[in-house]
């Protein structure tokens, strides 16, 4: 989820430059802190995961990768938040 709000933030920002409207800067860098906190808490959720309850899980490849998604949610939001505070 952190991926997808970062991706649309940075979407967000672009059409902004486009159309020279601010209010999306502000959607974007509201977008960006949403995505950074949705990726926090993937991270802690999966790293938990990974060390108790699904220690074994045969599929743990799926949880691997959703923390690298929630990652790269993380580094989005941070870029949408800063270059809507740029452009802002």
């Amino acid at each position: 989820m952190s991926l997808g709000l970062g991706a649309f933030s940075l979407l967000l920002i672009i059409i902004g430059l486009l159309t020279n409207i601010p209010f999306l800067f502000h959607a974007a860098m509201a977008g960006g802190l949403l995505s950074i906190g949705l990726g926090m808490g993937g991270i802690r959720k999966r790293t938990q995961l990974l060390t108790s309850k699904y220690r074994d899980f045969a599929e743990k490849e799926l949880l691997r990768l959703g923390k690298k998604r929630s990652w790269l949610g993380i580094v989005l939001g941070m870029v949408s938040l800063c270059l809507g505070l740029y452009f802002y």
